[in-house]
Formats: C-alpha cells, structure tokens, sequence
C-alpha cells in the first residue's frame, strides 16, 4: 500500500523521513513479527500489526478515544473514508500510535538531509555535523531518531550494520554550568576518528573549536505544507489516505507554517480529523489583531509617523500584501531619559499586534563574562526571531560605546560586543517578521557603524508627548477608573511631564488611594501628578517670560520652525527644528539673537536677567558662546581671517579675543530686545497663554506668533539651551535653565 504523497513529483525527503520513522518503530516494538526484507521495506504505516493482548487493548483505547457519533460519519471530503475520526466497530486494527513531535522532528531532519545517502554521510570517519534549531523541543526528538537511525549511536565508536560507523550524537547544553563539561568531554572526542554529531539550538554557541571543526552546520529545515500532508497521513487516517487536494487548497502559507512553534503545531494536530487540523493552522497562522493606539505617541516629534509607517508595514507584511524587502524594519529612538522611548516601543509592538521582546546591554552583562555576554544576546536576538511577528527593544545602546576610543584598555572587548550586535543586525534583514527597535539617550555615544545608513531604517528623536498624547496615556494607565471630564482636567496639569513621569504618577496615585483604603479619585492623581518641589508662582512666570522671548525671536528671525513650548514640573523649554542655512554672517547674527532672545525678554520685562539662561555649557549662554567663538576662529568669520583654529574654550584667556566674543553677544542681545519691545503686547499674551496651558504648540502656537503654519522643515530639532538630537536630552536642559530652586 502506497501513500498519496509517494507519488513521482513527491518531495525526495518523504522516503528519508519514513525510514527514520521505521527505525524508530523498528526499536519501540520487539514482540512484533516481521519479515525482514518487507520490513525493512515497508512505509511506517504498513508494518506488520502487533499481536497479543496489549496491542489489542491498545487498538480498543485508541478506538473508544473518539467520540460515538464519529464512528460512521462522513468526513469533510468524500474522497476519503478512512479517517481517524470514522474508527468504529468494523475499522481495520490501529497501528501503534505516532508521536506527533516524533514525526515533526523527522519531517524537519529528513527535509534538511533530503536522502538517505545524505544520512549515511553523518557516519563517514572524522565527519563532525552540527544540527541547530531555536526549538529545543524538537531537537530532543531528532537527537531519538538519530540513534534509532544508527542503531543506538550514543557511545560512538561502534560497528552498525554493514560495518557502518555509529557517530557520537552529543546534544550542547543549555545551561551554563554544564557546558564547561560538555566542552571538556568534547575535547577528548574530537582526537579520535569516530564521526559526532552535535545539536544545538544556536551554532553560534558552540565553542571555537568546534565550529572550526564542523563538516557542515546545517540547520533544521521547518515544516512545509508537504510536510503537513506527510504527518496527517499518519496520525489522522487508519489507511495512510487523506483528502490531499482539498486539505492542501485549505493550507495556509508556507512561510507562516515555517513561523509556528512546535507547541503550536501539536496543539493544532490534537484536533479530531485532518480538516479540524488544517483549520486549527490556518488560525494560529493569521495576523495577529492590533490592539494598540498611536495617538499615544501624539506630539512625541516625528515618532508618531514613524510608528504608524512601521506598524502598517507590519499587518501590510503579515497579511501577505508588502514583501520584508520592502518595509521598514528597524528603528533608533533618542531622546532623554524617561521620555518614553520604552513606552513606544510597548505601543508600537500593540499597534502591529507583534509579540515585544526586551532587551539591554545591562542584561547581557550580568550574564557573566564576555562570552556569556554574546551569548545571551545571540539567544535574546534568536528567540524574537522565532517569535515573529515580534519586535526587539534594546534599550541603552549607547552602553556599547564605540570602537574609535583610544587608550582604553577595555578597547578589545568593546569591539567584540559591537561587532557581534552589527553581526545580529544584519541577521535581521533576512529574519522575516522580527523588527528591532533600539534607544539611546545619547546618540553622539554610539559607535558610527550602528547609526550608518543600512542598520537602522531610521532615527528618530522622541520629544515630549503633546496634550491629546498626554490625555490618551492617562486614559491608557486609568483603564476606565477615572471619567473622561476628569482626565481631560488632569491632562492639563500633567502636561510638560515625560511618559515615563506620567505612569510613574499613576502608580503613585494608586498606591495612596491603597493606603487610605478607597477607590483612585481626581485628587489622588492631581497630588501624584504635582512635583515634589512647586515652582514659585512668579518664578513660572518669569520661565514663561523667557521660553516666549525665544519663541518670538526664533520666529521673526525665521531661524527655524518653532515646533513647542513648555512648562515642565523642572523648568522650561522651547522645541525647533532650525533651518538649514549657508552660515553667512547674519545667519550667525540670527542664531545668536535667538539663544539671547529668552535673557533679553527677562530684561524686558523684569528689568534683570536671571541666573538660569547661564551655568552649564549647553546653557542658553554657554551656547551662545560657543558658536561667538566658533565664528571667530572656525569659521573665517572674525578678526582672526582665513585661519582655522579649535573653537576651544581656553582661548578666551586671550584678552582681545573674549573682549570680541563680549561684544558679539552683548550685540545680539541688544537686537533680541529690540525685536521684542516692538512685539511686548505678543510677549505678554503668548507668556500667559503658556502659564494657563503649560504646552502650545502646533497650529495655536503658530497663530499666536502672528505666522502662517510652515511644513516642516528638514534639521535638527534643539531645545533652548540644549541640542537634543546629540549630547544633551531636553529634560537635562530644562533643569538647567530654570532649576526650581534658583530665583531667575
């Protein structure tokens, strides 16, 4: 009797999976009677029947297993009779049963070996084959039917039949405590002739010697819709005959078959018959329902569109409609710490319907030594791999550093670990369904091959969330506890806050309402949502003065879009995307009005600058200084001529030269506050709008700066006193400006 799928066009794999499944049988059943030679021929489903009181009330358990009313139904197909599900009285004795995972792991071995002569050449002498699988599961299974296959090759070292040589079959540990041993044991084998066989869920875990040693490293091919067809031959069906047209036009794709886990896959195949199996898979092969919403990433700079390219992407490609090739697939977020980068990756993975994977640098680390490091990150990249649709946040990526560092005596270990993340990187183009996103709250700190073009599809720099963002977290951390009245009100209030402040806030607020022993209210949220230290009220004042000076410079001077402005619970700022420009003179000139536009409004108003448009280097004036300088000295745009020098702070221990830079800068202010006595109504108006609603920005912002809104131009976005597309986050720079502690 021969099955359907033994036909001339079969796959060449179906008679290798079949004698591995004989062996095995072969091995299980010793009290059976057999023929040699039509044994040793025989399909798995054609051997001999087993006799005696055990197998027969073998044969009546797996009858009685099946519910009454199938015993003489029909199947789905009348083209096939001989259906599990149609056991009944007059059924045709049961062979032994197969084990599901004992077949899959012998579809997926023979499909990789393709023939038996590809078998025999795991046993040539000094042969050394690496087998590799995510699924450990399955590789407990092809380690079984490998030493059935050579008659019980676990020592090594022996004759098989015909004189063959029986390979050692050696299975790499997990665990790290035991593959120190493994290692030692292997050492010795591999001084002898005797052939091994090693099985790994990652060959690049292995030790060196045994990479360098392997004949091939083959990894285990997945299972395909013949395979499918194979299995159901024979767990579903008395004869080895299933409906293969209609259960094949029914099978969902190739590509998501290969997707499933092994789990996965038996659950689908505990179904009654082989239509219910078919059915089962093509559900689990369906696209995951997106259940995120990006309006929580409102506001939140460009990262809202890039989310939403991402996410579309993703259904597009699990739905069959945009080839991987084709998609987005990788993102850098920057931005600083806590404002959210974490939480869009979380939405992101939501929105796509995508399982999210978490992973850092830190983590890896405390895995132990170097080794144990790249380990843990080839293990944390191959299991979102075999996970997709998936996506892999690694967070802090700028703990790598960069190889370019000199003098440093941890220089060789820094490169291996970000040769190995460019090395998993890579990987990904090929691994369909797995998108990498990855943060930095420093993006001058990563090494120059992560950010080239071709690593990550784009970088994006995550601001502050807007107002709708700010109300759609609150209402996203809430679940429903609080009305929307409610929420709206404290939307206001928690305006300026990072997303990670924000959920923070809530947990706070929680916590007390646990500790008074009632229900969250309003005012439980309000108090956690209020900073630790409240800024004076004419303080804010002074803050919203300063931020609306910038933004009424920046826009007259048109030295870019004025994308924000804020009160945050630790200071102020003003977000821009600056215009790109030639660098003439009166660019310069502008640039330098707009980083003493908010000293200059203080002046105005106040009569007397504060104190917070100075301290650190990316002050409002340490910034202003610094580009003074870089005009004298490196841009041929000072006294100095054609002649390049550092802009280096140290020069203005030159006398002459800090007297120029003192003027240019007491000049820029001076036109700032010019430009602003002619608008102080605007200052006024747009500074109380700011005190009242904490963020404007968009349309209404644009409006109050008397502009037509702009499309948004192309540059790098800043904050006032800070260069938040590099070295400084904004919320280090609003702390900076106006601490809550210093009078300004």
């Amino acid at each position: 009797m021969a099955h359907r799928m033994t036909t001339p066009t079969a796959p060449a794999w179906l008679a290798l999976a079949d004698t591995l499944l004989n062996h095995l049988a072969t091995a299980r059943t010793p009290d059976i009677s057999y023929d040699d030679e039509i044994a040793a021929a025989a399909p798995f489903h054609e051997r001999p029947k087993a006799r005696g009181l055990a197998a027969n009330l073998q044969r009546i358990a797996r009858a009685e297993a099946f519910p009454p009313e199938t015993s003489e139904a029909p199947t789905a197909s009348s083209e096939v009779p001989n259906d599990l599900s149609q056991v009944g009285k007059t059924a045709e004795p049961l062979p032994p049963p197969l084990h599901f995972f004992e077949g899959l792991a012998a579809v997926r071995l023979a499909r990789t070996l393709e023939e038996d002569a590809c078998l025999a050449r795991l046993a040539a002498p000094r042969a050394l084959h690496v087998f590799e699988t995510s699924d450990s599961l399955v590789l407990d299974y092809v380690q079984q039917l490998l030493r059935h296959a050579f008659r019980g090759g676990s020592a090594g070292g022996q004759q098989g039949e015909a004189g063959q040589q029986i390979p050692r079959i050696q299975r790499y540990p997990s665990r790290e405590r035991d593959q120190q041993a493994w290692a030692e044991k292997f050492q010795i084998s591999l001084g002898g002739a005797d052939p091994i066989v090693i099985l790994a869920t990652s060959a690049e875990d292995l030790p060196p010697e045994a990479k360098d040693s392997a004949t091939a490293i083959l990894s285990l091919a997945p299972l395909t819709c013949d395979g499918v067809l194979f299995l159901l031959e024979r767990t579903h069906s008395v004869t080895g005959d299933v409906a293969l047209a209609d259960l094949r036009c029914r099978m969902p794709s190739g590509s998501f078959l290969a997707r499933l886990p092994a789990l996965t896959l038996a659950a689908a195949f505990r179904a009654q018959n082989s239509f219910e199996v078919i059915e089962r898979l093509r559900a689990a092969c369906q696209p995951p329902i997106p259940t995120g919403d990006l309006e929580l990433l409102e506001g939140m700079g460009n990262l809202e569109s890039a989310a939403r390219d991402l996410v579309n992407d993703m259904v597009a490609h699990q739905s069959g409609r945009t080839a991987w090739r084709d998609m987005t697939r990788s993102l850098l977020l920057h931005g600083a710490p806590g404002c959210g980068k974490t939480f869009a990756a979380r939405v992101i993975a939501d929105a796509a319907g995508a399982q999210l994977f978490t992973a850092s640098l830190g983590v890896w680390q405390a895995r132990g030594h170097l080794g144990d490091l790249l380990k843990a990150m080839r293990a944390a990249f191959a299991e979102a791999r075999a996970a997709s649709p998936s996506i892999l946040f690694v967070d802090e990526v700028d703990g790598f550093g960069t190889r370019a560092t000199d003098g440093d005596h941890n220089k060789n270990y820094r490169r291996q670990v970000v040769n190995e993340f460019l090395n998993q990187l890579n990987g990904l183009q090929e691994a369909e369904g797995c998108v990498v996103i990855a943060a930095t709250n420093d993006l001058s700190a990563l090494d120059p091959a992560i950010i080239r073009p071709g690593r990550f599809d784009q970088i994006v720099e995550v601001g502050l969330p807007g107002p709708k963002s700010v109300a759609a977290m609150l209402r996203h951390h809430l679940r429903g506890d609080l009305g929307a009245t409610e929420v709206d009100a404290l939307a206001v209030q928690a305006r300026g806050q990072t997303a990670a402040e924000i959920e923070a806030a809530v947990r706070r607020a929680r916590g007390a309402a646990r500790r008074d022993g009632v229900a969250l209210t309003r005012q439980h949220l309000a108090r956690a949502l209020s900073p630790s230290t409240e800024i004076p009220e004419d303080l804010s004042w002074r803050i919203a003065i300063h931020e609306a000076g910038h933004a009424l410079v920046g826009a007259h001077l048109r030295v870019g879009q004025i994308r924000a402005i804020r009160l945050t619970p630790q200071g102020g700022l003003t977000e821009i995307v600056l215009r790109q420009s030639a660098g003439l003179p009166q660019d310069i000139e502008d640039a330098l009005a707009y980083q003493l536009a908010g000293r200059a409004a203080e002046r105005l108003v106040f009569g007397v600058a504060g104190s917070g448009s100075g301290g650190p280097a990316h002050s409002d004036l340490g910034r202003a200084t610094e580009a003074a300088l870089e005009a004298e000295l490196s841009l041929g745009a000072g006294a100095t001529g054609l002649v390049w020098l550092a802009a280096d702070p140290r020069h203005l221990a030159n006398p002459e030269l800090r007297a120029r830079i003192s003027d240019r800068l007491d000049a820029a202010e001076a036109r700032a506050h010019a430009l602003l006595s002619d608008a102080r109504e605007t200052l006024h108006a747009l500074a109380r709008a700011l005190l009242r609603e904490r963020v404007i920005e968009g349309w209404a912002l644009q409006l109050m700066l008397t502009l037509e809104p702009e499309d948004q131009e192309d540059g790098d976005r800043r904050a006032t006193g800070t260069d938040t597309s590099s070295k400084q986050p904004i919320s280090e720079e609003a702390q900076e400006v106006f601490p809550a502690n210093t009078q300004s």
